[in-house]
């Protein structure tokens, strides 16, 4: 992975992950509440193949709990959710080609490549409010690896999870349909 864009991701997460420390909860939570729109449970669509066996297939999402994780800063036990930024399909689509030449020559990576860029290129040409999770406190000082941040988007009535990894090793984009 070249490396401008290595860089680029490593400060991206690095600023989300201070805001989230810096903030403070009730602020956050107040100010930037969730839209109503994302609340519900969702179930991962039969399309998304190759499925990453580490996800779940569902993400159910409360005005306070975002899946696992609480609205707002992580805790020290606890990891967060909240808003962190906005993207573009164009902006998707830059991100994950570095991941697709470093990983050219593997077929099971390649695959999925492919998936993920069928899956970006259908999406609107909106921008897209980015909703990011957080390791706690406790995992980020242990150390939660370079893949620990997954974001969010909601596009179409569907909600996706993109999960790019710091070092350039993994990269899924997944959608999931409102179940309820």
């Amino acid at each position: 992975m070249n490396r401008l864009l290595s860089e680029r991701i490593i400060y991206g997460m690095a600023l989300k992950i201070c805001l989230f420390l810096i903030l403070p909860g009730p602020l956050l939570a107040q100010s930037l509440k969730i839209n109503d729109r994302w609340i519900g449970t969702w179930q991962l669509e039969k399309s998304n193949w190759p499925i990453d066996r580490r996800s779940d297939s569902r993400v159910i999402i409360t005005p306070s709990r975002f899946n696992e994780c609480i609205w707002g800063k992580p805790t020290s036990k606890q990891c967060g959710a909240g808003y962190t930024g906005v993207t573009t399909r164009a902006e998707l689509l830059s991100t994950l080609a570095p991941f697709e030449k470093a990983n050219a020559n593997d077929p099971k990576s390649r695959d999925a490549h492919v998936l993920a860029r069928r899956m970006l290129q259908e999406l609107s040409n909106d921008s897209f409010r980015l909703i990011s999770t957080v390791p706690s406190i406790q995992n980020q000082q242990m150390g939660s690896g370079d893949c620990a941040e997954v974001n969010y988007i909601f596009d179409s009535e569907r909600i996706y999870r993109i999960h790019f990894c710091e070092s350039g090793s993994a990269a899924s984009i997944q959608r999931f349909a409102r179940s309820n």
